[in-house]
């Protein structure tokens, strides 16, 4: 058990570049994987239809004049 010939050390270099390799192909996968199932951001909607909704909300009675008028200048602000 005492000696440790040059075959004993390309089979341990084989058997670790072997699981370094194939660690490497795991973490490229994985990343890979993880970059093509982001969800598109959803698009806002439009200005108008923001501005309807705003106005709608006016209408039910679930906004204040003072609130509906600080939403409609961030809104209109925001072009």
């Amino acid at each position: 058990m005492g000696s440790f010939s040059i075959w004993h050390l390309l089979v341990l270099l084989v058997f670790l570049g072997g699981g370094v390799g194939l660690l490497g192909v795991v973490i490229w996968w994985v990343t890979r994987s993880a970059r093509g199932t982001a969800t598109p951001a959803a698009a806002l909607p439009s200005v108008a239809e923001r501005l309807r909704q705003l106005d709608a909300l006016k209408a039910e009675g679930l906004t204040s004049e003072a609130e509906h008028a600080r939403q409609r200048a961030t809104i209109v602000q925001g072009v």
